[in-house]
């Protein structure tokens, strides 16, 4: 019999401590900030895809916007998913199964640490067509 787990949380989160950074060689004062609780949405999953061997496992993350970042800009909602298709190759192989797995992966993380994707600097420029 296969095996199927998904799991799903809502949780308040908290940064654990203030971050404080020497900014000496910038044109940025030294200072700290502290972000506000704010609230999860986690996601886990493992699937079997039939009887072929692969396996559909990954996990999501929406988070609430923390408050404010260490340049005084608010914080955008985040959201994380990182999902793999994966193949126990020792069975492929008929050799130890259990052992080695491959796959493939694909990760999305829209507002990284919540930082706005459409303000923060450095980021690739919009494509105009």
């Amino acid at each position: 019999m296969k095996r199927i787990a998904v799991s799903m949380a809502l949780v308040a989160c908290a940064a654990p401590s203030s971050h404080a950074a020497d900014w000496s060689n910038t044109s940025m004062a030294y200072r700290t900030y502290r972000y506000a609780t704010d609230s999860m949405l986690g996601a886990v999953w493992v699937l079997p895809v039939g009887a072929t061997g692969l396996s559909f496992e990954g996990f999501a993350n929406v988070i609430a916007a923390k408050g404010r970042n260490e340049f005084g800009r608010g914080t955008k909602p985040e959201t994380s998913i990182d999902m793999q298709l994966m193949v126990d190759v020792g069975a492929v192989a008929e050799a130890k199964p259990k052992r080695f797995r491959a796959g493939l992966a694909y990760q999305y993380w829209r507002n990284k640490f919540g930082n706005d994707a459409h303000t923060i600097p450095g980021r690739l420029p919009a494509r105009r067509w």
